[in-house]
């Protein structure tokens, strides 16, 4: 079974690292419910989610690697904000890489997307940073209909800067 942390109430300052969470089930790999948390040195594979943060704030997902999930490689959401996600790679997904919907003030830095079978990143949140990330190979069926990112109407202020986004069908 899953790594559930937290929910339905937040848990604060969990630090989880160096684990892999090998998965043939129908649920998600890492569930967090958490703030100011840390995830670090981890390998989600076979689930359907790979990771999920969501509900909580100024948690960290650094050097973790998420594929070959039947969904995403991981999911923000639900008001999650100030988190940082840095150099992990989320790749060989069937729907995203990262799916990132209702947050703000994320920091999103030197990740690798890749070879994901839909959007290398699909988001809808605002005031946050994507930058320094490596989005390619994605859309692997090569139907042109997915991007490597695609932001959603209603994500203001959003910055996009010093990624290589290549390869990707659209």
């Amino acid at each position: 079974d899953e790594l559930q942390i937290g929910g339905p109430s937040s848990k604060d300052n969990i630090k989880i690292s160096n684990m892999k969470i090998l998965g043939t089930g129908s649920v998600t790999g890492i569930n967090a419910v958490c703030t100011n948390s840390t995830f670090r040195n981890l390998w989600v594979t076979g689930w359907a989610l790979g990771m999920e943060v969501s509900w909580g704030s100024d948690n960290i997902v650094e050097n973790c690697t998420s594929k070959s999930n039947s969904t995403s490689g991981i999911l923000l959401s639900a008001t999650e904000t100030r988190t940082k996600v840095i150099s992990n790679i989320f790749s060989s997904n069937t729907i995203y890489g990262m799916n990132i919907a209702g947050t703000s003030y994320l920091q999103i830095l030197n990740n690798t997307i890749q070879s994901n079978v839909q959007h290398g990143i699909s988001a809808s949140c605002t005031n946050s940073i994507f930058m320094g990330n490596i989005i390619t190979d994605n859309d692997v069926n090569n139907t042109a209909t997915y991007d490597g990112i695609i932001l959603s109407s209603g994500g203001d202020f959003n910055v996009i800067q010093g990624n290589r986004i290549k390869d990707n069908d659209r």
